[in-house]
């Protein structure tokens, strides 16, 4: 193998590690990173080699970088995160006529583990209210368009708690909140919720 095909393939994998490593840390641990980065960018910048050509050193610098993005785009894109396994959730009611109530207190103990959410909210009003269900063991499609239709409620998937939050795996913290539509589609809603977590 010639020397340029080892240097095409070290600067290439040193980018993809690189990209990999930035994609599985914490948004926290990648904030204190960024103190670093002028670090690592002024010794890149300012490093020479009498050996080499110029055009050759910051080719090197492009093919590294442009490894970082492209795995970095394919670690945002891969199917790995908790809101990618959401549709596959299974949500398994005591039985099929059963208020928001009495739901949320079923679901308490096991939401995680059956469904990978972390909350369940609706709005506080809605606490009474009564639920019919065809079926007792449903998916995450059949439950959301069981309880819209049924209240009028509107559901939301989001990420109430950051922490942990990565590149690769997403949000570890998914909550399913219904909310009462707002008229006005581009005003902020608040309401009172009760949690199920």
């Amino acid at each position: 193998m010639k020397p340029w095909h080892w240097s095409l393939m070290w600067n290439s994998l040193t980018g993809v590690l690189a990209g990999a490593v930035v994609s599985m840390l914490s948004f926290e641990l990648l904030f204190l990173s960024v103190f670093l980065l002028p670090v690592y960018a002024w010794r890149i910048l300012a490093r020479k080699s009498p050996k080499l050509d110029p055009a050759v050193g910051w080719t090197r610098r492009a093919i590294r970088f442009g490894c970082f993005l492209i795995t970095v785009g394919v670690c945002v894109v891969l199917p790995v995160k908790p809101q990618d396994r959401l549709p596959a959730a299974v949500f398994e009611v005591p039985r099929n006529e059963i208020t928001i109530g009495e739901l949320r207190q079923s679901l308490r103990t096991d939401l995680y583990r059956t469904t990978g959410l972390r909350s369940l909210r609706f709005p506080f009003e809605y606490e009474d209210h009564v639920l019919e269900f065809s079926v007792s063991r449903m998916t995450f499609g059949e439950f959301v368009s069981a309880i819209e239709s049924q209240t009028g409620l509107r559901h939301r998937v989001q990420c109430p708690c950051g922490n942990g939050m990565s590149i690769l795996w997403g949000c570890p913290y998914l909550g399913l909140e219904f909310v009462v539509p707002s008229p006005n589609p581009d005003a902020p809603h608040r309401q009172r919720t009760i949690d199920a977590d």
